[in-house]
């Protein structure tokens, strides 16, 4: 796991919030916010944690598998013209 992207899929303000005040706090100690947050992740090896993290990745691997067909389609339907 190189990275962890924080996807935020609900407009929470006060979610946000606390994220940019994570952030700011890891600049002023020169951290990468993301590098913070893989290694928290990677010390909460609970089944559950594992299980959704998990489910994310398959969700966010079927999301450009299907990027990649659709892409494919296309490039098929431009050579047919």
């Amino acid at each position: 796991m190189k990275t962890i992207q924080l996807v935020l899929t609900t407009e929470d303000a006060a979610l946000e919030q606390k994220i940019k005040i994570l952030e700011e706090r890891c600049e002023k100690l020169d951290l990468s916010f993301p590098c913070v947050l893989e290694a928290v992740a990677l010390t909460i090896p609970t089944k559950q944690f594992i299980e959704i993290l998990l489910m994310y990745t398959d969700d966010k691997i079927h999301e450009i598998e299907q990027a990649e067909k659709t892409k494919s389609f296309w490039n098929k339907f431009k050579k047919t013209k």
